[in-house]
C-alpha cells in the first residue's frame, strides 16, 4: 500500500504521497478512491447525490466528499491526500481527472451506490461529471 491514512479529526482521513512518478501518483489516486468508497456506507445520506473529487492545484491536494445536489451539504467523512509534485508535473488537473474517471469505470465498490461522480479544479460551480 502506497498511502498511510491518518485522521486529523474524527471525520477527516489524511494521507500524503511523496512520490512524483506518474505510476505512483495513479496508484495513490486509486487508493484515495477506494478509501472514499470504503466510507460510503457511513457517508450516504438521504440527499446525497455526488461523489465529488476536488483537486486543489495550488496545494496539490485531492479531496473526496459526498455531497448533495447543491454541492453545499457535505457528508461527514472526507478524504484528503496531499501530493508532492515536481516541476515536470505541476499542472496535473487533466491527468488526475482522467485517472479518476478511468478507475471508476471498473470500481465495484463505487458501482454499489447510486452516486454521480464529479470533478473540479476551479470551484464546485465548475464541476464536471465523470
Amino acid at each position: 500500500m502506497l498511502l498511510q491514512w491518518t485522521q486529523s479529526t474524527p471525520f477527516i482521513h489524511n494521507a500524503k504521497c511523496s512520490h512524483s512518478e506518474h505510476l505512483a501518483l495513479k496508484l495513490a489516486i486509486e487508493q484515495c478512491i477506494e478509501k472514499a468508497c470504503s466510507l460510503l456506507v457511513s457517508n450516504i445520506q438521504n440527499d446525497s447525490l455526488y461523489l465529488l473529487f476536488e483537486w486543489f492545484p495550488d496545494v496539490a491536494t485531492l479531496s473526496v466528499v459526498v455531497t448533495d445536489s447543491s454541492k453545499m451539504q457535505d457528508a461527514p467523512y472526507v478524504i484528503e491526500c496531499q501530493f508532492t509534485l515536481s516541476d515536470n508535473n505541476a499542472d496535473m488537473s487533466e491527468q488526475i481527472q482522467y485517472w479518476i474517471r478511468d478507475y471508476l469505470t471498473t470500481c465495484a465498490s463505487f458501482m454499489q451506490y447510486s452516486l454521480v461522480a464529479a470533478f473540479h479544479c476551479q470551484g464546485r460551480e465548475h464541476s464536471v461529471l465523470l
